[in-house]
């Protein structure tokens, strides 16, 4: 996030970001911004998303080898500015795509245009309840509550994380909202947390499994109206607050913030006498 509220990321986007290739002309060359610091090229050049649209044509987004990740790490950004404007920008063919994006969630592969054409198969959901019916002469009444949002997937996989975002924030309690937008959001925030264990590999040895499973290794919060991010981690999952107060915000020197240390690990409740 940037001093005016403009907030975006780089999300993970494999089978379907394709970048171009470097050019071997010296002036295109100039151009030419791989894929990490695309992210944050547009975070320190632009105020809104719609300077961003208007601008891309500086840039020509290239893919860089990262060894730490032994792969060109696919990737697609979203971007939300303090008007309430949302973009999705994704590398396809060689060609950046620009989406404006009324839902404002977004997730992983597939594409942004696949996600919404998804939205249609879901269009039955509410967050009503459903009253008792009758079938063959006999009234039936669902077992509990929740009966509206039946049918909401609640898998990891991109496509169902899209359909359970969307279906929350569409849902939010606005006068619940006005009171605490960070608890709110927290709360939207946990429904998409893996734990360790969750998310494994197909095939792996017993010593590689560990490391290659697929957890949330931290979440965030860019509280756009009052310039403030916030994070927590898989080992610290307390929400820590960084705000733009005490930063120059145009200094040229990388400012660091340390996050608090995790809390010791609570004992746990002797046995019931």
């Amino acid at each position: 996030m940037n001093e005016y509220g403009l907030s975006g990321g780089a999300l993970y986007f494999p089978g379907s970001a394709a970048y171009k290739n470097p050019s071997d002309d010296k002036a295109q060359r100039t151009k030419e911004i791989n894929q990490v610091d695309f992210l944050v090229w547009m975070l320190s050049t632009f105020k809104t998303v719609e300077e961003i649209k208007v601008n891309l044509d500086q840039v020509s987004l290239v893919g860089t080898f990262y060894e730490s990740m032994d792969e060109i790490p696919p990737l697609h950004y979203t971007l939300h500015d303090a008007a309430g404007f949302s973009i999705v920008i994704e590398p396809i063919n060689g060609e950046l795509k620009v989406y404006d994006n009324p839902y404002t969630v977004l997730t992983n592969s597939p594409d942004f245009e696949w996600h919404v054409q998804n939205i249609r198969n879901y269009l039955f959901l509410s967050p009503f309840n459903i009253g008792s019916t009758e079938i063959m002469g006999q009234e039936l009444t669902p077992f509990g509550q929740g009966s509206g949002l039946l049918g909401i997937p609640g898998d990891p996989t991109p496509p169902s994380r899209f359909i359970r975002a969307l279906g929350l924030i569409s849902t939010i309690d606005a006068a619940e909202l006005n009171k605490n937008r960070l608890v709110t959001m927290e709360h939207e925030l946990n429904n998409f947390d893996i734990p360790k264990g969750f998310v494994r590999p197909a095939i792996l040895p017993v010593e590689q499994e560990q490391e290659a499973n697929d957890y949330t290794q931290w979440s965030t919060i860019a509280d756009i109206e009052n310039r403030k991010y916030f994070i927590k981690t898989y080992e610290n999952p307390t929400l820590h607050g960084v705000s733009f107060e005490g930063f120059d915000a145009s200094g040229s020197q990388i400012q660091y913030v340390n996050l608090p240390s995790p809390k010791p690990t609570q004992p746990l409740l002797p046995p019931m006498q």
